[in-house]
């Protein structure tokens, strides 16, 4: 025997011992929808080697942001002050206790030297000693 022959008798041998495959079904119970195309089509955006006709607009500085923070944070601490002495001062007041909170934390000030000292600038003091 030659060496082809012997080769198509093993290729059949393996055929034949190979177990069959199952025929491909559906099963009836299931029911194939099949998805509209419906999305739209983009034009596909070239890239021009030109720059762009407009400048991009410069994004704002921190330093103004940050000031106009300050200013609407010191604006709300005045404001609190105001609505809670309504004009009657004593110890309970929130304007003496903004004035102790920075005796506390800081030894810059004197006593004598806040209570001259209108509510905006308690504010500011404070709002500066709040990092601290």
């Amino acid at each position: 025997m030659k060496q082809s022959e012997l080769r198509e008798i093993v290729k059949q041998t393996i055929l034949e011992n190979q177990p069959q495959r199952s025929p491909e079904r559906q099963s009836p119970d299931r029911e194939v929808i099949e998805k509209p195309d419906t999305a739209p089509s983009k034009p596909t955006r070239r890239r021009t080697l030109t720059p762009p006709d407009h400048a991009p607009t410069p994004r704002p500085k921190a330093e103004s942001v940050i000031k106009e923070n300050e200013q609407e944070i010191t604006n709300k601490i005045t404001s609190r002050f105001q609505k809670l002495s309504k004009g009657n001062l004593n110890e309970n007041t929130s304007r003496d206790k903004a004035i102790v909170l920075i005796l506390g934390k800081t030894n810059d000030y004197s006593r004598e030297e806040l209570d001259q000292k209108t509510d905006q600038e308690l504010a500011k003091i404070l709002f500066g000693l709040i990092g601290k």
